[in-house]
């Protein structure tokens, strides 16, 4: 590369060191208020088609790529692990983050929700990708499975406890 290309890359802070020629990498999702809130702001510029999206992490939690898994209001009953799965795949994601947009009503994980994440971090294992975190999102509010399991988010008492039931439930079937 030569002087010139280097200063107009720099220029374009795609270079962050000379003799580093790795690209600028910033969004780092490694926190849950990071991640709501860079979910939320990417809805924001989305129609309600944009129900469902992946963000694919490296082994740093650095955001690689979001896509869009579903343009359709099919809720989380009509969800399937093969996009998921070859989108990570082709993305190199170690981990993925998933979140489902809910129109209207509460932040509540739903028992569809719950058996959608559930087949996902199954089949998403099987391929050496650990699925992280689900958020839902309402508006400009969201929240997330391992925070309401927490016990985290004091609105979402109720939904808490019946994830913790649901959970309990899937264990003791699995016996």
């Amino acid at each position: 590369v030569g002087p010139a290309c280097v200063e107009l890359l720099k220029s374009m802070e795609l270079l962050t060191d000379v003799t580093n020629l790795e690209p600028k990498r910033s969004v780092v999702l490694d926190d849950y208020n990071k991640a709501g809130e860079f979910i939320v702001d990417y809805y924001r510029d989305k129609d309600d088609s944009v129900n469902i999206i992946m963000l694919s992490l490296d082994n740093s939690m650095m955001l690689i790529e979001v896509n869009e898994i579903s343009h359709l209001d099919l809720g989380s009953g009509g969800v399937r692990s093969k996009p998921f799965i070859d989108i990570g795949r082709t993305n190199g994601a170690s981990f993925v983050m998933i979140s489902h947009r809910h129109k209207f009503g509460p932040i509540i994980h739903t028992g569809g929700d719950l058996a959608t994440i559930k087949l996902l971090q199954r089949d998403l294992a099987d391929v050496g990708i650990k699925v992280i975190e689900q958020y839902i999102v309402v508006g400009e509010k969201y929240s997330s499975f391992n925070q309401i399991a927490a016990g985290k988010l004091a609105s979402s008492e109720h939904a808490a406890e019946r994830f913790l039931e649901s959970k309990k439930r899937c264990l003791e079937n699995e016996k």
